[in-house]
């Protein structure tokens, strides 16, 4: 592969003519398959660790294929990749492949001989019908957890705010806060990171941030950590960071069909061609709330939530809704208040229902914002507790705060990614796997 060159699958010219695609690990896991009489066989890029852009670039050479045979690597990277290709590609035309003893195709050719490689490829299985399954149906996933224990959530890098909570695909997490309090702010925030350190991509539906180029803007200041202004910006850095942005960070902004419906079917679209990982929907009360007759709100909002997390699970992504509180009286000092899920504007649904639930407050008097998390569902990805902030007016960033002077980040996540970010976030993550952090101070 030339240096640089364009991320598509191995051998992908030959489904052209085909109904049925064959997808494997590696190059030569390929051409084991080929040397034994498949034809329509293709192999992704730089293995399981490839970026997946792969398939944004090839998307379209599988919208015709009714049958995918799955035959990755049996190890947990290839897991890993399997079930992206599943979200992605959709589960209902995935059949899966059991090298039994080996770790893929080439191995398997290698030890059992070419007419056994196909009794292999021959005998896939569809995988489980939606909401049946057997424990042979997650074995795989089973041995994990009895190896590895429960996966944990990923961290953002802010070890103060990691201890008390960590992200998950699959999962809805809620925040509320009184208006211009900065929960939007801090949401992007968060998102950011994740994108930087983790490669999650999201979306947004934020008609709050209208027009979209505005938020694109704030995000761009964040990434940067420098005003979106020439004076403080070069043209070099701002194209950058827009070209980084393009494959990276996606807005859904329907020209007037506002309902869930609609979002979710937008935002799957994402899934499938984009690969996104997070759905942001900000705020709740923007959203067209069409309440069938005779459904109270309370159980209107319950299945609202069931629509959310049926779709986090299925995409396996994370969902994230920003919801007002009802409106806070000010306290004789001037000040509100701190708001729970309870008090958002129509049920107790919003607490009861969600996986997690942050609320965002600012002290004004203080320039203080602290970020409390009030519901954790899952003791091993969090646990209740608050960490307090500081706003960088600079560029949006949030710094922590601890009563002392703080130090603010104005360097460009690009620069301090690989040299700084990433090797603080592997230690202190090794340091928890280790013990040297224990649970006891982390309580989960």
């Amino acid at each position: 592969m030339a240096k640089d060159a364009e991320l598509i699958f191995y051998n992908i010219d030959s489904l052209k003519e085909s109904n049925t695609a064959i997808i494997t690990e590696g190059e030569i896991d390929c051409l084991s398959l080929i040397e034994v009489g498949y034809k329509y066989v293709v192999s992704v890029p730089n293995g399981s660790g490839a970026s997946m852009d792969f398939i944004d670039n090839c998307y379209e050479n599988f919208i015709g294929i009714e049958k995918i045979i799955l035959a990755t690597d049996q190890d947990e990277a290839g897991i890993k990749l399997r079930d992206e290709l599943i979200r992605r590609l959709g589960i209902e035309r995935c059949y899966k492949v059991d090298f039994d003893d080996c770790k893929d195709a080439n191995e398997y050719h290698i030890k059992h001989g070419a007419e056994k490689l196909r009794t292999v490829i021959d005998a896939n299985e569809p995988f489980p019908v939606e909401g049946t399954f057997s424990t042979m149906d997650i074995r795989d996933e089973l041995e994990s957890i009895y190896f590895n224990g429960l996966p944990p959530g990923e961290t953002i890098g802010v070890n103060e705010f990691d201890k008390l909570i960590t992200w998950q695909p699959g999962r809805v997490y809620t925040f509320t806060g009184i208006p211009t309090h900065g929960k939007s702010e801090f949401v992007d925030y968060v998102l950011i990171r994740l994108n930087i350190l983790r490669g999650w991509k999201p979306a947004y539906f934020s008609p709050e941030n209208h027009p979209i180029e505005l938020h694109a803007s704030k995000i761009i200041e964040k990434i940067t950590g420098k005003n979106c202004k020439p004076a403080n910006l070069s043209k070099q850095e701002f194209d950058e960071c827009v070209k980084y942005m393009d494959s990276n960070f996606y807005f859904i902004m329907p020209e007037d069909d506002f309902t869930l419906d609609s979002i979710l079917t937008r935002a799957g679209c994402l899934v499938a061609r984009k690969g996104i990982n997070v759905l942001v929907i900000d705020p709740y009360n923007k959203l067209e709330h069409k309440i069938p007759s005779g459904i109270s709100e309370t159980n209107y909002i319950s299945s609202f939530y069931d629509k959310l997390s049926n779709f986090a699970k299925r995409k396996n992504v994370m969902v994230i809704l920003v919801a007002h509180p009802t409106k806070m009286k000010k306290n004789p000092d001037g000040k509100f208040d701190i708001p729970t899920l309870y008090d958002i504007a129509g049920s107790a649904n919003f607490y009861n229902k969600t996986d997690f639930g942050l609320t965002v407050y600012r002290d004004f008097t203080e320039e203080e914002i602290k970020v409390f998390i009030q519901k954790v569902k899952f003791k091993h990805l969090g646990q209740n507790g608050d960490c307090m902030f500081k706003y960088n007016i600079n560029n949006g960033r949030f710094e922590v705060y601890t009563g002392f002077n703080v130090s603010w980040d104005n360097v460009s996540y690009f620069k301090r990614v690989d040299a700084e970010i990433k090797p603080a976030v592997n230690f202190y993550e090794k340091e928890i796997f280790d013990g040297k952090i224990n649970n006891e101070e982390l309580k989960f």
